[in-house]
């Protein structure tokens, strides 16, 4: 009664509300090490064999995901003390974490990593993380949570086996494991060899949990027993398996992989493992993933050319009709200068424009005023000999000059003005010749009734 009272009141008068566990970590989950697991916001009831239950470890300080946590006071060799732990908890998918505790190993309490402490004293990293070094992890798995963590085996183990365990049994290949029928699901068969693989009752491992160490792959198997006694059958397996001369080769060991084991040496209660496929079943998704993130990136590529070549010639063609709208007059103004002399140069022979048969004014309808145009005519026979259809010919008003009626100076016109000054001023010398034609005619005349 006394010790449960001393437990009750260090539960509470541990916590400062400092320290909390992250909200996802929250709930029942099983461990790969050490059986099932519950977290609330501040607290883990953890299981301590040596202490014949759980210990309840309260979260005394964080570091990032690195958190040291201290247990209520019980009974240990007639005195009180305190259990601590150092650990890391690292979300890996929803319902899985990675737990990897740095805490050393502790004889008094079969080796768990938990440190033993007395009530007086203080907490402090060096106190509680004293083997920063440990590279074992063990893994937690959401309670009712296994198809959520269930992932396909890896390559190397999808395949259907024989197999030799420990050099010994199943000697001959006489073992079996079925990998193709369900690619998540390692299923050993015991008529062919009785021998109990992978500390499985029934056979049926589920992979969970797979990473590379090296050539090899480090593979969690979750135990599908109904129960298990964590001595001789095992909830969860590791196994580090690789292929080697047209063999896969591995080894086992209980619930987690052990800092030195490799895919041929192993510690006890560790086996190995030495199979020959009869067939593989590796699927060909990973390729397919390949071809597809290939053709999605040649779509992408093709659509930003076509986008810069698009862009390109929109850039043309709008310079093009800018150019256009500077070369074709506004209706009503007089036409701007066009730079026009190489039209000119296209159509002077002997510094007259050429074409001229072509070319023809009309008087614009409106009253002859300081503003009056006439109206140029150029059919294409103008622009360019080749040019053959009527329906391309090109009407440019003109200005005229109104007090003399005649079209402006020279150097005030462009080319096609030009061509219009030139059938002007034709029509105008012939005008004159008619007009002196007359006079000499009406002088005659007058010289004959002289005589």
């Amino acid at each position: 009664m006394i010790f449960l009272v001393l437990g009750i009141f260090s539960l509470f008068s541990l916590t400062d509300g400092t320290c909390t566990f992250p909200t996802q970590l929250e709930g029942l989950w099983t461990s790969s090490h050490n059986g099932d697991m519950t977290f609330n916001s501040t607290h883990v009831d953890y299981p301590v064999g040596a202490t014949g239950g759980n210990l309840i470890f309260e979260c005394y300080s964080t570091t990032g995901t690195k958190y040291i946590a201290k247990s209520q006071v019980f009974p240990l060799f007639s005195s009180f003390a305190m259990a601590v732990m150092c650990f890391d908890a690292s979300f890996l998918k929803t319902s899985l974490y990675q737990m990897n505790i740095y805490t050393s190993k502790l004889a008094d309490a079969n080796y768990q990593r938990i440190k033993y402490v007395t009530t007086s004293t203080t907490v402090t990293d060096a106190v509680a993380c004293d083997d920063n070094a440990n590279t074992e992890f063990h893994l937690l798995v959401k309670n009712g949570s296994l198809s959520d963590v269930t992932i396909q085996c890896p390559d190397v183990l999808l395949g259907s086996f024989t197999l030799t365990f420990n050099e010994t049994s199943c000697v001959n290949d006489t073992g079996a494991l079925e990998v193709c029928d369900d690619n998540t699901l390692m299923t050993f068969n015991h008529t062919a060899c009785s021998t109990k693989i992978a500390y499985s009752d029934g056979g049926n491992l589920q992979c969970v949990y797979s990473s590379a160490v090296g050539s090899a792959q480090r593979v969690h198997v979750y135990n599908l027993d109904t129960t298990t006694d964590e001595s001789t059958y095992y909830r969860f397996t590791c196994l580090m398996v690789e292929s080697s001369g047209g063999r896969v080769i591995g080894t086992q060991h209980p619930q987690d992989c052990l800092s030195t084991q490799t895919s041929t040496s192993v510690d006890s209660p560790g086996g190995t493992l030495n199979m020959t496929a009869s067939q593989t079943c590796v699927p060909t998704t990973s390729q397919s993933s390949v071809a597809t993130a290939a053709i999605v990136a040649g779509v992408l590529v093709t659509l930003v050319v076509l986008t810069v070549v698009g862009l390109i010639i929109g850039y043309f063609c709008w310079k093009a009709k800018c150019k256009k709208e500077k070369v074709e007059p506004r209706k009503g103004l007089p036409p701007t200068s066009t730079g026009m002399p190489s039209f000119l140069s296209h159509h002077m022979d002997s510094g007259k424009p050429q074409g001229f048969q072509s070319m023809k004014r009309e008087p614009s309808n409106s009253t002859l005023l300081s503003d009056s145009r006439a109206n140029l005519i150029l059919t294409p026979s103008t622009l360019h000999p080749n040019y053959i259809s009527k329906h391309d010919a090109l009407e440019i008003p003109v200005p005229l000059d109104a007090n003399k009626g005649i079209l402006p100076p020279l150097g005030n016109l462009d080319g096609s003005q030009l061509s219009l000054l030139h059938n002007d001023e034709t029509a105008t010398t012939g005008r004159k010749h008619q007009s002196k034609g007359h006079a000499k005619k009406k002088k005659k005349g007058t010289k004959t009734k002289k005589h």
